[in-house]
């Protein structure tokens, strides 16, 4: 991973967590949420991890990464 970046969509009570720089199109696959984590993690063709949406983060995540 080059650098971790966040950014809060507060409105849409989502984030997202960048791995590195994620060039258009590069997402080639992004896995399901599941009902316990709310989150759907994106990855390129040869499997690399992207990044990941975090769902739900008024809940999920404590008030210190929201603020």
């Amino acid at each position: 991973m080059d650098h971790l970046r966040a950014c809060l969509d507060s409105q849409a009570n989502a984030a997202y967590v960048y791995f590195g720089e994620i060039a258009r199109g590069e997402v080639a696959k992004s896995l399901p949420a599941a009902d316990e984590v709310a989150a759907v993690p994106d990855f390129a063709a040869d499997g690399q991890p992207l990044g990941a949406e975090l769902l739900d983060v008024e809940r999920q995540l404590p008030r210190v990464f929201r603020d």
